[in-house]
């Protein structure tokens, strides 16, 4: 059955400042919305507080109308799960045990991890494609299988949603397409995914919604054809870009945005008259 994740008019932030304000929108299972914007405009408050770190300053947080406010963070951890950019545990633990800490939630924290708990482990590493790791020691493998890790970890949370802070962060080209496409994928078995990217591109390339957050508290939603303009992309990062678009290997058309560099770098900051 199909649940709804609902913000509506909300403000969040710090204690005494107030970061994001009038914020509404939805995400359903199956969904993947992207969260576009520069740095420092509130992408990580936003995800602080949808995960119970931060108090809401206003508005409401919902799961199929009910508020969320006042539950638990094991309760709400039942529900949504969350995959941050990078994590280094203190211990050279296996790639199992990272993902078997998944289960704190649903064992306790000083119980030991069952049987059921193990095979919902691997089923979490089948479905990541990362099975074959599961004895390696989670520090000695690659950023890409890392980041593979952390999402079945969040997995064996068995969540409806996901919340995903840059998943393709730090990583080379192929290992950013590969988590790109099981992101796709989670969403196809039913899983609501809400991620950050610095990327407009990674939004036309997955995203079934797109909510694009400038600066001064401006918002703009839409698909991504609708929201990555050229004309929002300078507004919003303060550089050109064009918009092209390229057929797959189904023949249907995908569209890239491409940054366009000044031809001369120097003489475009008045660098050269101060040599």
């Amino acid at each position: 059955m199909d649940m709804k994740l609902s913000l509506d008019n909300v403000a969040c932030g710090y204690p005494g400042k107030t970061i994001l304000e009038n914020l509404s929108l939805e995400v359903t299972t199956g969904e993947i919305l992207c969260i576009l914007g520069p740095n420092g405009v509130g992408k990580t408050t936003l995800f602080k507080t949808l995960l119970g770190f931060l108090n809401l300053h206003a508005g409401r947080i919902t799961l199929d109308g009910e508020n969320v406010q006042g539950w638990s963070r094991k309760r709400l951890a039942f529900t949504i799960g969350y995959v941050p950019q990078a994590h280094i545990p203190p211990f050279p633990f296996s790639v199992l045990d990272v993902v078997l800490m998944g289960r704190t939630a649903r064992i306790g924290f000083l119980d030991s991890p069952k049987k059921h708990d193990r095979e919902i482990a691997a089923r979490a590493l089948e479905t990541l494609g990362i099975a074959h790791l599961s004895r390696r020691v989670y520090t000695e493998i690659s950023g890409g299988e890392q980041q593979m890790v952390l999402i079945a970890r969040a997995l064996t949370q068995e969540p409806r949603f996901l919340v995903m802070d840059e998943p393709t962060a730090h990583l080379d080209f192929g290992n950013q397409v590969r988590v790109l496409q099981k992101v796709r994928q989670l969403a196809a078995l039913g899983i609501g995914i809400v991620m950050t990217s610095h990327v407009p591109n990674h939004a036309f390339l997955c995203s079934s919604r797109v909510i694009l957050i400038q600066r001064h508290g401006i918002f703009k939603t839409g698909t991504a054809e609708e929201i990555i303009t050229e004309e929002n992309m300078r507004e919003t990062y303060g550089v050109n870009v064009r918009l092209s678009a390229v057929l797959n290997e189904s023949g249907t058309e995908i569209k890239a945005c491409i940054p366009l560099l000044v031809q001369n770098p120097l003489e475009d900051q008045g660098l050269l008259a101060a040599c």
